[in-house]
């Protein structure tokens, strides 16, 4: 990973990009602070204004790194060092991009000989549903004739308040149950104005 200031920035001395680089692998959950098993890690300067910041992904006990929410956590560490050193804000972190798809879904993406994962699968077809869809049942029906499962979450009136979708074929605990995606839970009215809501959580 890279962590850069802003051009405007001061230059940061050896010392704080030190620091800044030890708190982002803590906020990542790569190495917190005091855990000796934690993965091994390495900061690089070779510029004025960026370091970048190489690790292993796995911890000295064997175990995996808890890294989920790696990106907000760096982020807040980061806003941390921009008010204490006077720097440049960073934008803000909107959490409309697409999430990258974890390491297990890509290996059993693989194993399935694949081209894409389950979840990239799913959010192609429900961006491409949500796109033509003429309002709500239209883009439930969309859903199933592109072939997905979909699991339906009506409100006490009737409306649907949120949906979830599965690939056929994708299931888990050793092939007893569907692997379910959720969509955000609003209504689809104000989903169907707005195309952020078809990233598939």
């Amino acid at each position: 990973m890279a962590v850069r200031n802003h051009a405007g920035d001061r230059t940061l001395s050896d010392a704080e990009w030190s620091e800044v680089a030890a708190a982002m692998v803590h906020a990542a959950g790569i190495a917190a602070r005091g855990d000796e098993h934690a993965c091994r890690w390495v900061a690089v300067r070779h510029a004025d204004d960026h370091i970048h910041i190489a690790a292993t992904l796995a911890r000295q006990d064997g175990r995996h790194p808890r890294v989920r929410g790696d990106i907000p956590n760096m982020h807040t560490a980061a806003r941390v060092f921009e008010a204490r050193w006077g720097l440049t804000p960073m934008s803000p972190l909107d959490r409309t991009a697409r999430r990258r798809p974890a390491t297990g879904e890509a290996e059993k993406a693989a194993r399935r000989g694949l081209a894409e994962t389950a979840r990239e699968s799913l959010q192609r077809t429900v961006r491409i549903a949500a796109a033509l869809a003429q309002g709500d049942a239209d883009f439930l029906d969309r859903l199933c004739d592109a072939g997905l499962r979909v699991r339906e979450r009506h409100g006490d009136d009737g409306t649907l308040v949120g949906y979830a979708v599965a690939l056929p074929g994708d299931r888990a605990d050793h092939g007893s149950r569907p692997v379910w995606f959720s969509g955000f839970h609003v209504l689809v009215r104000d989903l169907l104005r707005s195309l952020a809501f078809v990233s598939v959580s």
